[in-house]
């Protein structure tokens, strides 16, 4: 019915070229053990390691009706059936210093929300020679986050600022993730005394040829659950999906890092430190998806964004951070005729204070989906906005209590489908404990 999967004798190229890297970097790996043991005893070893985990548990409260994870429109974790205590997840982390330039990491996150319960939300290894010029090289290969969050800078990926994330960061970690290898380029030549940086970033990747459905037939959403390896995440349920409907062959989930057109997709960008900014940095993402194609009902789609980062610290000790994020999305059907188009957009401003072991957080966000397109009965316009009031204290520097009301405002006019206002009002209020152990 749909075309089958083409054969691209330079994509198959590329696709060894990242196999030939990642098996250098293992047989680097190899060979650092193998020197390490002959040098000494296992005291006199390079290799180091670090095994450490979040144990999180909390209680929530949420007016929404129709949660996303119960095939809804709604656009936070909790329901209103799904109010109390909760397991939020189980986190393990471990990284491998096999010498003072390659390491292995591994991340694992289990929960009872989303598929598989434990899953793996990064595995690569990472190499970073010693310079012996004004550049400094690093690279990853493997399954890794690209560098775009600046809120997830915490442990095993999560924010050190709020519990829920923002709209542009929940979707990264539903369906953005880098199966591939990122190089990134680091200018060393500045004066001594400049706290200024500059780093070129560029990857190629395989396997996030989904990616875009989810803004696309559930729109944005705000919570603090990742996706991994073989995650399977709910659509609501949609009359397109039915059968003799348009879209019947799609799965009613989305599988995010699913290659399906053995098409290579990458980004670019760059960031900048100084001693007026944290962080000044710009990316370009692009799949390069071919989106007439469905395999094992999945469709892939072409979905392109920029993305505009910046970080400053201002007086008083608050820190600013500013996300923008702008794309669009497509999928055709056979005939290379386009089904769904849409732009989406997001950006949020946050100010945080740190007080000793105590955080406050203020997060304000706006969100948007444009549909393009006449198909009927599948209208995917969207807008809204959220704010988040977080507070958190850490006791003994390993449990991290954290309060927080999330209220959003949104707009969904497929929500009609469901015989639900379009225009809908949630809100969430949670505490959360974490336990950090290593």
């Amino acid at each position: 019915m749909y075309k089958p999967r083409p054969t691209f004798s330079i994509n198959r190229t590329l696709r060894a070229v990242f196999r030939l890297f990642f098996m250098s970097l293992i047989l680097n790996t190899v060979s650092g053990i193998a020197a390490a043991n002959e040098a000494g005893s296992t005291e006199h070893s390079q290799i180091e390691y670090n095994i450490f985990g979040i144990a999180d548990i909390g209680w929530a409260t949420a007016s929404t009706k129709h949660g996303w994870l119960e095939e809804g429109f709604g656009k936070t974790r909790f329901d209103e059936e799904t109010d109390g205590a909760y397991l939020g997840f189980l986190g393990l982390g471990l990284d491998l210093d096999f010498n003072l330039e390659t390491s292995f990491k591994l991340r694992l996150v289990g929960d009872q929300e989303l598929k598989p319960t434990g899953r793996i939300t990064e595995v690569f290894m990472e190499y970073s020679p010693a310079p012996t010029s004004a550049w400094k090289q690093q690279w990853q290969a493997g399954f890794f986050y690209a560098p775009f969050s600046l809120e997830n800078r915490g442990p095993l990926w999560t924010s050190p600022y709020t519990v829920n994330i923002s709209a542009i960061n929940t979707w990264i970690a539903e369906e953005l993730r880098t199966l591939g290898v990122q190089h990134r380029l680091t200018y060393l030549g500045l004066a001594p005394t400049s706290n200024s940086k500059v780093s070129l970033i560029g990857s190629f990747f395989f396997s996030n040829d989904p990616a875009g459905s989810l803004l696309s037939w559930r729109g944005w959403a705000l919570h603090d659950l990742q996706a991994g390896l073989g995650s399977e995440i709910p659509f609501p349920a949609l009359s397109n999906f039915n059968p003799g409907e348009e879209f019947e062959n799609q799965a009613p989930y989305s599988k995010p890092f699913e290659e399906i057109d053995n098409r290579p997709g990458f980004y670019v960008g760059a960031d900048w430190s100084n001693d007026y900014w944290d962080t000044l940095a710009f990316y370009h993402y692009d799949n390069q998806a071919d989106p007439s194609i469905l395999e094992s009902g999945q469709y892939a789609w072409r979905t392109r964004f920029d993305l505009l980062n910046f970080e400053k610290k201002l007086p008083f000790g608050i820190t600013v951070l500013l996300q923008w994020m702008k794309g669009d999305t497509r999928m055709e059907n056979k005939l290379n005729e386009p089904m769904v188009i849409n732009d989406f957009q997001s950006h949020f401003l946050l100010l945080s204070k740190r007080m000793g072991a105590t955080r406050l957080s203020l997060r304000y966000e706006e969100f948007q989906v444009d549909d393009l397109d006449q198909t009927p009965h599948d209208s995917n316009d969207e807008w809204g906005h959220a704010w988040t009031l977080s507070a958190s204290h850490v006791f003994q520097k390993r449990i991290k209590v954290s309060a927080e009301y999330l209220s959003i405002d949104s707009w969904r006019k497929s929500r009609h489908y469901w015989n639900i206002k379009p225009k809908q009002t949630e809100s969430q209020w949670l505490v959360s404990a974490r336990y950090f152990f290593k």
